[in-house]
Parts: structure tokens; C-alpha cells; sequence
């Protein structure tokens, strides 16, 4: 009798300790038992768009840019000309050609800045040429060797050019002798008045006392009539003589 109460007393206990342990073990397994959640579904990138190229300029916008631009730099050589006769440096053009491939609006905008550079170049030399034209200050021969350089005479020789029109006429543009002598180099009227409609395009009595006209023929002289002589137009000068 004893013996079965010692039995059912073990048997009480594995069974006891069998519900422990599936009390215990029973969310760890449910846990393991349970499926993973499945991943999310990663959004599908969206392709990118491809940019559409910017057609290059037309032909006939990039001729007409190149025109002026063409003007612009020689309207920029005349006043580096112009700023030369009064010993100034010359300025670069600053103002590169886009590439043949770039759009409309690139060869547009080119083409406003060289037409305004063209126009802004072309008032500079104006000013330049008026200064040279209306110098100014004492009546002197010196005076006139930017208008001198500005009609063609060359460097060498404006110096002399320079004392013969202090000897002859002072420096005084409208000046007319008693000999009938005209202007800043003193033009014999009867010598040079056939030569000087011809040559000049106006008449001796007209041009002959603007400064630029006198210079011009004077030059002529020198240069076409006595082949790079003062003599003997000016025979008698000290200046020359």
C-alpha cells in the first residue's frame, strides 16, 4: 500500500513538472512557429528623364553675330589707332566667340554685346578725333601732332612737322599770310589750289584753313609730291633747312 502512495506521489510530480515545462516553453515555441513578416516591397525607382539637347544657332543668326563682331573689331582698331596718336596703350578686345554648337539664345546675347561694344568704340574715337581737331591751349606747332599721326604722317617726322608750323603759321589754323599763304603749313594758293580740289575734294579756300584738310595736303606734298621732302615746298624754313 505504501509502496503504490510512493508511486502516485512520483507520478503527481513528473506530471506537475511536464505542465511547468509547457508552460515555459510553450510562447517560446509559438514564437518560433509564427512567420516572419515578409518584407516590405521596396518602391520601383522611376527612370530618369533624358534632358532633350538645345539645338545649336541657326545659321543665319551666327553669320550676322560674326558680321558685327567683325565691325566691332575694327571700329576697337580704329580707336586703339585714335588713343595711339596721343601715346596712349592699347586696349585688348575683350569679348570672345561662343562655340559654333552654342543655342540661339547664347549667340544672341554676342551679338547685342558687340553691337553695343561697336557703338560705345565708335563714340570713343569721335571724342578722341574731336580733342585732336580742337586742342586747345597756346597756339603752338606741337599741339597739332595727334591730328598730324591721325591723317598719316609718320612718328619721325612730326617733330619737324611740328616746328615748321610754329614757323609758319604760329599754330594758328586760319591763318593767311600776305603772300597768300593758307592755313597751319602756309599753302601757296597759287601752287597747290588746282592740286588741292583734286587731291583733298574741296576748294583751297574752303579746306585749306581747316586744320585735318591742311595736314592732309601738306602730307601729300611731302609724301606723293616731293617723295618724303619738305623741299622745296617749305624751302626756307628753319625747321627744314
Amino acid at each position: 500500500m505504501r509502496t503504490r502512495i510512493m508511486a502516485l506521489v512520483v507520478i503527481l510530480a513528473l506530471l506537475i513538472l511536464i505542465s511547468v515545462i509547457c508552460v515555459i516553453a510553450g510562447p517560446q515555441a509559438a514564437g518560433s512557429s509564427s512567420p516572419s513578416p515578409s518584407p516590405s516591397a521596396s518602391p520601383t525607382a522611376s527612370p530618369t528623364p533624358t534632358a532633350t539637347p538645345t539645338p545649336p544657332a541657326s545659321t543665319a543668326t551666327v553669320r550676322h553675330a560674326l558680321r558685327v563682331r567683325r565691325s566691332a573689331v575694327k571700329a576697337w582698331r580704329t580707336w586703339n589707332r585714335a588713343r595711339s596718336c596721343f601715346d596712349l596703350k592699347c586696349r585688348p578686345f575683350a569679348s570672345p566667340k561662343p562655340p559654333r554648337s552654342a543655342p540661339e539664345a547664347v549667340w544672341t546675347a554676342a551679338l547685342q554685346e558687340w553691337r553695343a561694344k561697336r557703338a560705345d568704340l565708335r563714340q570713343r574715337t569721335t571724342r578722341l578725333v574731336y580733342r585732336m581737331k580742337h586742342p586747345g591751349g597756346s597756339s603752338n606747332g606741337r599741339r597739332w601732332i595727334p591730328l598730324a599721326l591721325w591723317v598719316g604722317w609718320p612718328r619721325s617726322v612730326v617733330g619737324t612737322l611740328a616746328a615748321l608750323i610754329m614757323n609758319e603759321s604760329s599754330g594758328i589754323q586760319d591763318n593767311i599770310s600776305p603772300t597768300d599763304d593758307w592755313g597751319l603749313t602756309q599753302l601757296h594758293r597759287s601752287s597747290w589750289a588746282a592740286q588741292f580740289r583734286r587731291v583733298i575734294g574741296t576748294t583751297f579756300e574752303k579746306g585749306s584753313l581747316i586744320a585735318e584738310k591742311n595736314l592732309r595736303f601738306a602730307l601729300y606734298i611731302w609724301r606723293v609730291v616731293q617723295h618724303r621732302s619738305f623741299l622745296p615746298a617749305w624751302n626756307g624754313d628753319a625747321a627744314v633747312s
